[in-house]
């Protein structure tokens, strides 16, 4: 979902038709990162936004109970975050 990591959407996009390998592993990380994104939105999406990637508002939701992301599910989307990190920063990894 664009919610979390739209850079990466517009990447993927942008691979599909130069670098088909590059665009498959990026599908691949993005459809494993769609398993925890789809728990607990639009919750989830509203930590990921809000809290770190410090847009500084709640992650209140009309359609779910924000006390139900427990730490776990907090845990869950901040490896993700970090795992997104990783992948949009993996250029300047390489060069080092």
């Amino acid at each position: 979902m664009a919610n979390f990591h739209p850079e990466l959407y517009r990447e993927l996009f942008e691979l599909y038709q130069t670098e088909t390998e590059a665009a498959r592993r990026l599908q691949d990380f993005i459809g494993f990162c769609s398993v925890v994104e789809c728990q607990m939105y639009p919750v989830n999406a509203k930590y990921y936004l809000g809290t770190l990637e410090g847009l500084g508002f709640g992650y209140g939701a009309r359609t779910r109970n924000a006390r139900e992301f427990t730490r776990n599910r907090q845990l869950e989307i901040e490896q993700m975050w970090a795992l997104t990190q990783m992948w949009k920063n993996r250029e300047n990894m390489q060069n080092t």
